[in-house]
Order: structure tokens, then sequence, then C-alpha cells
């Protein structure tokens, strides 16, 4: 149905007029999280992987989704969390758990 209506939605939930967009806003480049990526705020790693259409599955011989997150469940300590980009992030890692999941 477009943007103008889905803000007219909003507006209608809210009760009160949203002020038009900053047509100048540069929101800069959208930083995509896949693979390896060293922590800035404490050194340890995170591993990023893109889940197409937002779903987990395993569904060939070569895409073995679901099966990485059950392992990653079972034997290595983590964090988890899920971009607006659909990128799953296993946070917070150690250096040694590296190895563990590049033999995956």
């Amino acid at each position: 149905m477009g943007i103008a209506w889905y803000r007219q939605e909003v507006e209608k939930v809210l009760g009160f007029k949203l002020s038009d967009p900053d047509e100048n806003l540069d929101p800069g480049p959208r930083h995509m999280h896949h693979g390896w990526i060293k922590q800035p705020n404490n050194g340890l790693w995170a591993y990023g992987m893109y889940i197409e259409n937002g779903r987990l599955i395993d569904n060939s011989l070569t895409v073995k989704l679901k099966s990485l997150c059950h392992h990653f469940d079972e034997h290595l300590p983590h964090e988890f969390m899920i971009t607006p980009n659909q990128d799953a992030l296993f946070i917070n890692l150690p250096e040694s758990m590296k190895k563990s999941l590049n033999m995956i």
C-alpha cells in the first residue's frame, strides 16, 4: 500500500502527525555483519551470517544453517543476536573458538 499509507496508519495509532522526513539526511553506509568481526568494545569476536528470508533451515547438502545453530547451542558458549538486515550474530566469542567454528 506504500509509505504514505503506512505513515497514516502509524499516525492513527500514535494520535499525532509525524514530521516530514529530512530529504538531506544521509544515514551512512549499511554495515553488513558477515563472517568474523572483531568486537571493538571488548576485543572478543563475533561471527555473522545472512539468514535468507529470516528462516533458519537445512535445505540442501550445502546449506545447513539450522544444524549450525544447534551445534552452537550444544557445544559452544555464546550469545546470539539478530540484526534488522536478517543477519544472525554469535557474539562475545573468544579467539580460541574461531578454530572450532571454522571446522564445522
